[in-house]
Parts: structure tokens; C-alpha cells; sequence
């Protein structure tokens, strides 16, 4: 079964336009389409034909055929490969019925695992490590949502792992929890785990110090993309840095580099060069 897009057309609209910074009369007003038809295609209610696509795409900066293309699902990106599960393996919470992914990349060399984000479920992620016979060396923040680092001071209890995080998260770090990274997560730094390493890669918009980690063959991208899509941003300042983020340090990776976001299937870096309408 092909997997469920986290964006589907009327999200990637909505996230353009406010990324924009068009309010819905702006938007009426640039490309002539009524505001309560903009509405209805925003909430999912009416479908856009080809030529008010071509309209809304040219004014909001978006690839028109891409986004046909994920509009009448014709694309969803290839399955994570069975081979890679050793590797990664992927977690999921909930946060209501909103599913929330966090990954653990694992070495063979004495059975240790980093943790990237918490997904919403620590006593999953404990259960995990101890059916895999996995020692947890730290845990990876790409950003200081709640929904990514629910549960980290008892996962942190438990296991001992010191706590990743960019500086420029910390206000929003500090408004769920007490204790204190461990390590500031810059650009450029690399951390090991047996024999293999995660580099940092800051890559903000999302929020201010979000970052990926990437390892030569996965680049674990929190909410800064999705499949098809990117993470929401809360200001146009915001969505230009993340657009730029993107193209500069995820899709300027080898196209065969596997990416994990934090809700939604993975995907590839290939992938994205050829079906994200937003680049």
C-alpha cells in the first residue's frame, strides 16, 4: 500500500500562501480567483481545475505540474527500504490521533543506538532499546516542539544519554523542561556512535536552531520537509529561511540519500528534486 502524504494539495497551499504572506483577499486580489472558492480549495472542500492551479502556483511561487501531481495522487514516494530497517528504526506516537515519528539509527559495534527525537512516546523508545538489546548513547533534538521531546527526562533517566539541541531552541526547550541540554547540536559537528557518525546540518525556518542530522546514507530532517512539502513556517521570514535551508543543506545531498521527517513517510533526496512543487 503506498503511504499516506502528511501534506496533501489544500496543505501545501495554505502553507505557501501564509509563507507568502498573502491573506486570502490578498490572494483574491493577485490572482482574481473569488475568496470563498481560495477557501474551499484550502479546506479541502473543492479541487482547483488546471488553469486556477496555474494561477495559484505562478502567484505563490509553486511548481504547477507538481502540484497536479500530488493533487490527484499520481505520486507518493518509494517505501523505506526493508534492508535499511537493521539501520533505522522508526517510531511512532501520538499526539491525539496526529501520528509523530522519531528514529533510532543504530550501529552493530557493541549495540548502540542514537535517538532522534522522542516521538511523543518514551516508554515506546524504552521498550525498543531493550528488545533490541540497544544502549542508548544520546538523543537527538531537531527542534523543541513538545510533540519531539515529550518524555525526554525519563528517557533520559533511564538510559543516561546526553541531550542534543541547537542553542537557538532553547526558549522553547525551556518552556517544557527543566534540565538543561547537555550539548549544544552547530553546524558541522559530528557524533559518533560505534563506527558511524551523524553530522549536524542547521537547518532552520520551522523554528530558529531547527537542524538534520546526516549520516552519507540518511539525513534525519525533523519537521523542515515532508514528502512532497516542507514544515510549516510561522512568519515569511520564516518561510524564505527554510526554503533556503533546504536547498542549501538537504537537496544539495547525493539523490539517493534516504529522508526521515517527523510525520509522513520518508523519501529520498531524488525524490524531492523531481516531485516537491516547492522547489
Amino acid at each position: 500500500m503506498a503511504p499516506h502524504l502528511e501534506d496533501n494539495l489544500e496543505d501545501i497551499l495554505q502553507k505557501a500562501r501564509t509563507g507568502k504572506g498573502f491573506s486570502l483577499p490578498g490572494l483574491s486580489s493577485q490572482t482574481g480567483l473569488d475568496e470563498k472558492k481560495l477557501k474551499k480549495f484550502e479546506d479541502g472542500i473543492e479541487t482547483p481545475t488546471s488553469e486556477q492551479l496555474r494561477m495559484l502556483a505562478q502567484t505563490l511561487g509553486l511548481e504547477k505540474n507538481r502540484l497536479e501531481e500530488i493533487g490527484n495522487k499520481r505520486w507518493t514516494p518509494l517505501p523505506f527500504p526493508k534492508e535499511a530497517e537493521k539501520e533505522v528504526i522508526t517510531l511512532k506516537g501520538y499526539l491525539g490521533d496526529y501520528e509523530v515519528k522519531g528514529y533510532l539509527f543504530v550501529t552493530s559495534h557493541r549495540n548502540e543506538a542514537l535517538l532522534i527525537d522522542t516521538a511523543y512516546n518514551p516508554d515506546l523508545v524504552l521498550k525498543t532499546l531493550w528488545e533490541n538489546d540497544l544502549s542508548l548513547k544520546a538523543i537527538l533534538l531537531t527542534h523543541a516542539h513538545h510533540d519531539h521531546i515529550h518524555g525526554i527526562s525519563k528517557i533520559r533517566t533511564k538510559t543516561g544519554a546526553q541531550v542534543y539541541l541547537h542553542a537557538r531552541e532553547l526558549p522553547l526547550y525551556k518552556a517544557h523542561e527543566t534540565k538543561p541540554p547537555d550539548q549544544m547540536a552547530e553546524e558541522g559537528i559530528t557524533i559518533g556512535c560505534g563506527q558511524k557518525t551523524l553530522k549536524v546540518l542547521e537547518t532552520p525556518g520551522h523554528t530558529p536552531g531547527g537542524v538534520s542530522y546526516y549520516s552519507g546514507k540518511y539525513c534525519f530532517v525533523g519537521d523542515a520537509l515532508f514528502a512532497g512539502s516542507t514544515g510549516r513556517s510561522f512568519s515569511p521570514d520564516g518561510f524564505q529561511t527554510l526554503l533556503s535551508s533546504l536547498k542549501e543543506k538537504v537537496l544539495t545531498l547525493p539523490e539517493e540519500t534516504i529522508l526521515c521527517p517527523g510525520h509522513g513517510p520518508t523519501t529520498t533526496v531524488g525524490e524531492e528534486r523531481r516531485h516537491n512543487p516547492f522547489f
